[in-house]
C-alpha cells in the first residue's frame, strides 16, 4: 500500500500512552514527561475502550 509504513493493532497501545495529532496525521508515542507537557497544552477527550478476545474497539462521543 502506498503511504503505509506499517500496521499496529490497537492492543499494542494498551500500556503505551499515545497522542493522535489528527491535523498533522501523526501518532505520537509518549513517555510520562511528554504526556504531562502535552496535557498542559492540549485538549483531553474521554475515550471508551472495549477489549474482547480478538479485538479492541474505541468509542469517542462527538456532539456536532
Amino acid at each position: 500500500m502506498d503511504g503505509v509504513d506499517g500496521i499496529l493493532s490497537l492492543s499494542y497501545f494498551r500500556t503505551i500512552p499515545m497522542t493522535l495529532d489528527y491535523a498533522a496525521r501523526l501518532v505520537i508515542l509518549e513517555d510520562d514527561t511528554s504526556l504531562a507537557r502535552r496535557a498542559q497544552h492540549g485538549t483531553a477527550v474521554s475515550l471508551g475502550v472495549e477489549h474482547d478476545q480478538c479485538s479492541t474497539d474505541l468509542f469517542l462521543g462527538i456532539d456536532l
